[in-house]
């Protein structure tokens, strides 16, 4: 019986990384609403619309990166590749997904920073 570590460490780096950047957004946002003298439900209202953005645009480029290999080490740039066309479906689950984890990591993020601001 063989076990793939290099598989078994990437799927745990991996995991670990998508805790790490959810952790940021809960903290990001907790922090700025700290530090915010708005009124609650614009808080709210921001969120939901930096959740909408992010996920567009994450499902917007799906199936897409930049080539660097190339690139000017100076001036940067790169050639944009298309690796495969995602479907409308794969699209679509793909910012649904997104926008949840953005928008209830932030709101708890908002909740804990409203209830400590009062």
């Amino acid at each position: 019986m063989n076990i793939n570590y290099e598989d078994v460490f990437l799927k745990v780096f991996g995991l670990f990384l998508r805790v790490c950047v959810v952790y940021a957004i809960y903290k990001v946002s907790s922090d700025l609403t700290e530090n915010s003298k708005k009124p609650a439900w614009r808080i709210y209202l921001n969120i939901l619309l930096v959740s909408l953005f992010a996920s567009w645009l994450c499902s917007s480029n799906l199936g897409s990166y930049i080539d660097t290999e190339n690139a000017d080490p100076l001036f940067g740039g790169g050639d944009g590749i298309q690796e495969y066309v995602p479907t409308i479906k794969e699209k679509y689950e793909h910012a649904l997904f997104i926008f949840t984890v953005m928008f209830i990591t932030s709101f708890k993020g908002v909740y804990d920073a409203l209830r400590k601001r009062k």
